[in-house]
């Protein structure tokens, strides 16, 4: 059965958490209207629907009903509060239980509901040393939620954003945390810190040691240099979202807006060493893939810079030029008269002369 069509009609909710402040969502907000936003309101948006907005037009996304997405989060929040009410006499019974932590109750009720309510499950047959990297970013369902929601199973970050995005509804702090190639959801405010590990059967709240030996081994050091087991600003969420969206576009005819998405990463994650590294790849897999599609009569193309700045302040200059000459040629390449270059011409029988391209 669809999940969007299994959703029951909820209860009158409980005392279990502090009543949240309304959540104001980005509503009909472009990726870049998004990305211009204010901490402030980065911070006053759904972290759900910011989510969803990033997987819109991508590749197993077409016909993506935000709207309907968000009721089914509306009305699981409730399930969550009637049954955590419900419970109640559990940790009063047995506090021990939950670690004498009602925080910890309220979560574990959470990921009870979710896991089997929503028969919400992670697909442990994951494995990124043999997976086919480039079918998995492809496939947007493997790093948005809206696939669990028809029934797919998830990858760690789209199920994580579940987890907090049903979890903000009620009040929790819930916050996003990255280890390496891994996401889990953390509960921090003044009184209390945990994590939760929304990827694994039943309900475990380990703590950071943990997460620097799974999935891989990482030193203390590694893990602050590369901002590990951080909790997440909102603006290192959307960040995040972009990082996944940017990785599924350059799996696409898309290449240069996806190339652009991780280009502004320089500006919503300055002191993110990992999404620096990824540029630096990506520019390299790029070229590879221009190099092999130019035909050897294609003619030297000259670049006069613009005089403005396209991306953020925080890119270096040369890595924006770097970019607009990639996507220059990446733009040529696609003209009709390049398509057959190769076949009907070659460098000693064509002459094009060089190509001279103002940036404006």
């Amino acid at each position: 059965m669809n999940r969007l069509d299994n959703v029951h009609a909820p209860s009158p909710g409980c005392d279990a958490a502090t009543p949240s402040q309304p959540i104001w969502t980005p509503a009909g907000m472009t990726i870049d209207e998004l990305i211009s936003s204010s901490d402030e309101q980065l911070a006053s948006f759904d972290i759900a629907e910011t989510h969803l907005r990033c997987a819109q037009g991508l590749p197993f996304a077409e016909g993506l009903d935000i709207p309907r997405c968000l009721q089914v989060l509306d009305d699981c929040a409730e399930i969550v509060e009637k049954e955590t009410d419900a419970l109640a006499y559990l940790f009063d019974e047995t506090p021990e239980e939950f670690g004498h932590s009602r925080a910890v109750f309220c979560c574990a009720i959470l990921s009870s509901i979710l896991q089997e309510h929503f028969n919400i499950e992670f697909d442990f047959d994951i494995d990124f040393d043999e997976v086919d990297i480039d079918l998995f970013f492809l496939d947007s369902r493997n790093n948005f939620f809206h696939g669990i929601l028809n029934g797919e199973h998830a990858s760690c970050v789209p199920i994580s954003v579940l987890y907090i995005s049903v979890g903000r509804r009620l009040g929790y702090p819930l916050k996003l945390v990255r280890t390496e190639e891994h996401c889990f959801a953390r509960w921090e405010d003044d009184n209390e810190r945990f994590n939760v590990e929304c990827s694994m059967e039943g309900f475990a709240t380990p703590d950071d040691a943990y997460y620097r030996e799974w999935p891989k081994k990482l030193t203390p050091q590694e893990a602050d240099r590369l901002c590990h087991l951080r909790s997440m600003t909102p603006r290192q969420e959307l960040a995040q979202f972009l990082y996944h969206r940017a990785h599924c576009l350059t799996r696409t005819v898309q290449v240069v807006d996806g190339v652009k998405y991780l280009l502004w990463n320089h500006d919503l994650a300055p002191d993110d060493p990992c999404f620096v590294a990824d540029i630096d790849h990506l520019f390299e897999l790029w070229e590879k893939q221009l190099e092999l599609q130019t035909p050897h009569c294609f003619p030297r193309v000259d670049v006069i810079w613009p005089t403005n700045r396209r991306l953020p302040e925080s890119v270096p200059l040369e890595t924006e030029r770097k970019f607009l000459r990639l996507s220059i040629w990446h733009t040529l390449l696609q003209e009709p008269r390049w398509q057959n270059a190769g076949i009907i011409a070659s460098s000693s029988t064509v002459d094009q002369g060089p190509i001279l391209v103002r940036c404006t």
